[in-house]
């Protein structure tokens, strides 16, 4: 019966593990079965019901069954959520004071196993200074017992209590502590120090640690309900840093990491809109994610289609319009299937049906503007020469992603085609500059070649 309670509780089922634990205690009344009975009361909000369950462990004239550092730990935090912060004091110091006599008596007489699950107590004497929003007494709580802690959830509080008191450097530290046992803390320790730079602005975070279940089940329904969305974007800062953490992981695709941080900064209320400004200015961040955050802060009304706007980009200042342009999804079926065929067509040599079939494609379904096709069908016009049709698309593409390196290199060859040589030159140069793509350079290089004859 523990075991399935103890499913029930990780999974946040807490009613179903209190009916289970409430009929066990009626057989069993040890400290074991009444810290899990409060701790699913505690967790469904009935602080004072919690008190009472563990009231006979806490009875000082009664050796069973006999309270131990999780049961003060627990009625700390249970006294803290009644406002009654110097009970709740008392109680975990209390805590702390059984847990130093077992842990020198387990030390000679434990198991190994025995003593690793009395350390794992450390991680309830910080829950428990945690609930009354103490990160200073956090920090000493993990100071005093260094070398004793064995629970992620231990090093995770240690980290946001770091955080919250703006010591980002410690807080980074035990992040990469943390990411041996738990990687995503690695992608926290990278906010962080985004944190410290000023690259992200500041946030206070709730010292909870999430089961991956609960964060997969709220961000499923924010993809699809934007007020939800915005609520737990504003109440859940670990969701808040959970997002930002996605999409500052270099790991993690551009559309999917620039989509996140759209919506953050759109619905992220007053902060998503300074998080926002702050990308924008910062240096050192991907052009894609300062594009993703301009269009945050575009449909939040911050700025307008078409007006300039100062972003930093490689160390300069640019003006950067972001034009009002419907661009079609990667999913749409018609659009993905037109392309493939136009790209049989350019294969049987049949240039003028591909490039006809690409103009269409490129207005996609319902009028909307379709990126890749543009893109493909650039490349064509400058096979039949028609550079200049070819810039028209590129030019459309450039607003919607101005450091696009294919389109990038394509504006430089089509300028280059219409004897637009210094401008052409400009773009070949942003390509040197950033572009990584081994093709795409030494495609980029033939090009130099060509330009270097033809200015003689």
């Amino acid at each position: 019966m523990m075991e399935k309670n103890a499913v029930l509780m990780s999974e946040g089922r807490y009613a179903e593990a209190e009916e289970i634990l409430a009929s066990l205690l009626e057989s069993f009344d040890n400290t074991i079965v009444r810290n899990n009975l409060a701790t699913a009361v505690l967790e469904q909000g009935e602080p004072r019901r919690c008190l009472e369950i563990l009231a006979p462990c806490l009875d000082p004239d009664r050796e069973e069954p006999a309270a131990n550092p999780y049961t003060f730990a627990l009625a700390s935090r249970a006294l803290a959520a009644l406002g009654e912060r110097d009970a709740a004091l008392v109680r975990l110091q209390e805590a702390e004071e059984v847990f130093a006599a077992g842990l020198e008596e387990y030390k000679v007489r434990a198991t190994e196993l025995e003593l690793y699950n009395w350390r794992e107590y450390t991680a309830a004497m910080l829950k428990a200074a945690a609930a009354l929003d103490e990160p200073r007494l956090m920090l000493e709580l993990y100071d005093r017992w260094e070398g004793e802690h064995v629970a992620l959830e231990s090093i995770f509080l240690a980290a946001t209590a770091a955080f919250n008191l703006k010591e980002f450097g410690r807080a980074a530290r035990f992040w990469e502590k943390a990411a041996k046992k738990w990687p995503m803390a690695r992608m926290f320790k990278r906010v962080t120090l985004l944190v410290e730079q000023g690259a992200i602005p500041y946030f206070a975070l709730d010292y909870r640690l999430k089961e991956w279940r609960e964060i997969d089940a709220m961000m499923r329904r924010a993809m699809g309900d934007a007020d939800y969305f915005a609520e737990i974007l504003g109440k859940e800062t670990g969701i808040r840093l959970f997002l930002l953490a996605l999409t500052f992981d270099p790991g993690m695709k551009e559309e999917f990491a620039g989509g996140f941080l759209e919506k953050v900064v759109a619905q992220g209320g007053a902060w998503g809109e300074e998080l926002g400004q702050g990308l924008l200015k910062a240096d050192g961040v991907a052009t894609f994610l300062k594009m993703a955050a301009l269009r945050g802060l575009v449909e939040k009304g911050v700025y307008a289609y078409g007006q300039p706007v100062p972003v930093m980009i490689d160390g300069e200042e640019r003006q950067i319009r972001l034009e009002e342009v419907p661009v079609v999804g990667e999913g749409e079926e018609k659009t993905l299937k037109a392309m493939r065929r136009a790209s049989q067509l350019k294969e049987e040599g049949r240039l003028e049906e591909a490039i006809e079939l690409l103009r269409e494609t490129c207005l996609g379904v319902g009028k909307n503007f379709y990126p890749p096709a543009a893109i493909n069908l650039s490349s064509l016009l400058c096979e039949v020469g028609q550079p200049e049709e070819a810039e028209k698309y590129l030019r459309i593409v450039e607003r919607i992603n101005p450091e696009n390196p294919v389109v990038l290199f394509n504006l430089a060859v089509v300028l280059v085609e219409q004897g637009l040589l210094q401008e052409g030159e400009k773009y070949l140069e942003r390509v040197e500059e950033k572009v990584k793509d081994r093709e795409i350079l030494e495609r980029a290089a033939l090009l130099r070649e060509e330009l270097q004859q033809l200015n003689g």
